[in-house]
């Protein structure tokens, strides 16, 4: 008898939850009224849910008309509707702009704000090289930035010099930097086996606006294996509005 009064109480439960339970059919369409497949409703707090099929619908049980659907698909936003007495819901969920901005890969040089530019760079202002008499704009580099070596090869005026940056990487291939002038690339090798000649003699200093020393690989990859020694970027003196000027220097 005990044994037959709870299986009745058992019986009536599951019939109480059979009861409570409904089946909930529906549609998920965007802010035109195109359908959105694949969209995910999902009864809150659950693990109960399903997926839109290609026009859009679904059919889903639900435990009680307490329960609230949460409709959320990719680039759209999330909507909750509370099922109440509704056997069919039909949800809009509007377009979420979530586009990645484009992205450049670019090297230093091309960069438009001071947070893009990260690296190992160091900086020579053109006021820097204008001071110093008679200097070369390889020389003028000379105890300006750290770790960048700056030896004369010989006494002959204009001969060539050494520039290392970050130490000599290479043994018997060439260690000297890549020199960009005003973005064009100059060709520093020299196979002759007479005295070389300094690349940049053809440079006044007093047109140079700065000069940049790119150390760390991240920075210089935009330049490939030239760059592999560091790069040394130049830029000359442009035209500039406002009123014209006129500079002297004399040393005695």
């Amino acid at each position: 008898m005990r044994k037959l009064l709870l299986l009745t109480i058992v019986q009536c439960c599951f019939l109480i939850s059979a009861w409570a339970q409904k089946t909930v059919t529906g549609r998920v369409t965007d802010e035109q009224g195109n359908p959105v497949p694949n969209a995910s409703v999902q009864v809150k707090g659950t693990t109960t849910g399903t997926t839109t099929n290609v026009d859009g619908f679904f059919s889903l049980t639900v435990p009680s008309d307490n329960s609230i659907l949460v409709f959320s698909a990719v680039n759209k936003q999330t909507v909750e509707v509370t099922v109440g007495t509704q056997l069919v819901i039909n949800a809009a969920i509007k377009t979420v702009d979530k586009t990645l901005e484009e992205v450049f890969i670019v090297g230093y040089g091309n960069a438009r704000r001071k947070r893009d530019e990260a690296g190992a760079i160091s900086k020579i202002g053109g006021d820097q090289i204008s001071n110093l008499p008679n200097i070369s704009p390889d020389k003028a580099m000379q105890g300006k930035a750290a770790g960048v070596l700056v030896q004369s090869n010989n006494g002959i005026p204009g001969g060539a010099i050494n520039v290392r940056i970050r130490g000599a990487g290479s043994i018997n291939a060439g260690n000297d930097p890549l020199y960009i002038v005003d973005g064009v690339q100059l060709n520093t090798r020299d196979d002759a086996n007479f005295t070389q000649s300094n690349p940049l003699s053809f440079l006044n200093p007093d047109d140079i606006e700065s000069i940049d020393i790119i150390k760390d690989a991240a920075s210089a990859a935009i330049y490939g294996s030239n760059a592999a020694n560091g790069v040394v970027i130049i830029t000359t003196k442009k035209g500039k509005s406002g009123k014209t000027k006129f500079t002297a220097n004399y040393y005695y």
